[in-house]
């Protein structure tokens, strides 16, 4: 039978449970972690404090549990009534999000990101293509803290992060593939299994024919330029790089992201555990130009008293 259950402190709520009012789980490719939300009858329930872990699962119609992950209580609020949790798999208290002024001696992005995981007491995983980016100078985190510094070097590479349970992550994004370079298993979706409407659209997200940034050689001083792209609009990346190569990853990088687009939003009738942000899905019968393969940018599984269900939401580039 399809459900969740929860552990926190070592008592378990599950979607049998009548205290449990709603629950939303989101896994977002692009953002630091996942979240949920827990909404729970207050009958005398404990409040679990700041920083306390909620392990969450999913199960299938088998009863099988797929681990969720582990998230970090960051909100409570109670009204008497009933009493709502948020919590993150991004440790919001942690050094991730104390601002540091550091210039690192190494070139390669990956030496970087490993001594950021060290001094946060996590292990580093990175898909294959990253470890072998290198800056022309030495790299520069200037004032940011290491979260959103992590968050920069992906921008700059094509990448995305996630810090979940003690490991940072690095993935490609819009691969469909794990850290390993493994593909995930796509999961198949037929217009029969649809709740209500579903949405398509195609088009472009920013429309702009050339991308255009700067860089600073650090010896010379001398600001330079580089672009991708030969035609209007133009875009400017509002940041100086400390090297050609930076640079020149950086334009292409958003040139790509401004390729015709398809994006294609739709709601389960039943929940699907085994879908997560990057799952390749395979859509059949709606129509010809919708059906084929997607990947799975956002996903939220939402148990509304008994009705448990997923939403997807989905591109593919043209």
């Amino acid at each position: 039978m399809k459900g969740f259950r929860i552990t926190v402190r070592g008592k378990q709520f599950d979607s049998d449970s009548n205290r449990i009012r709603t629950l939303e789980l989101e896994d977002v490719a692009g953002e630091m972690g996942d979240s949920v939300s827990l909404v729970i009858d207050d009958d005398g329930v404990e409040i679990p404090p700041e920083g306390e872990k909620l392990i969450v699962e999913l199960s299938d119609e088998s009863g099988n549990f797929e681990d969720y992950g582990v998230y970090i209580v960051r909100q409570r609020e109670c009204d008497g009534e009933t009493l709502t949790v948020e919590a993150d798999s991004f440790d919001v208290f942690s050094d991730l999000k104390t601002v540091r002024n550091i210039s690192y001696d190494e070139t390669s992005y990956y030496a970087v990101m490993q001594k950021v995981a060290a001094r946060n007491s996590m292990k580093l995983y990175a898909y294959s293509e990253f470890k072998n980016y290198e800056s022309d100078n030495f790299i520069f985190q200037g004032f940011q803290s290491d979260g959103a510094f992590v968050r920069r070097v992906c921008e700059q590479t094509g990448s995305y992060c996630v810090f979940v349970d003690g490991r940072l992550c690095i993935l490609k994004k819009g691969s469909g593939r794990y850290v390993s370079g493994s593909e995930i298993e796509t999961e198949y979706v037929s217009a029969s299994s649809v709740r209500g409407k579903y949405s398509w659209k195609d088009g472009a997200r920013e429309r702009y024919g050339s991308v255009k940034a700067a860089w600073r050689d650090p010896e010379t001083n001398v600001r330079d330029y580089v672009q991708s792209g030969d035609s209007k609009p133009e875009k400017y990346i509002p940041y100086v790089y400390r090297s050609r190569k930076d640079a020149e990853r950086a334009v292409k990088y958003e040139l790509n992201k401004a390729r015709k687009s398809e994006l294609m939003r739709i709601s389960l009738k039943d929940i699907n555990p085994y879908v997560r942000a990057e799952t390749p899905v395979m859509l059949d019968g709606f129509k010809p130009e919708i059906d084929g393969k997607w990947i799975c940018e956002r996903v939220r599984h939402i148990s509304e008293g008994k009705d448990l269900y997923s939403e997807l939401e989905m591109s593919r580039y043209i």
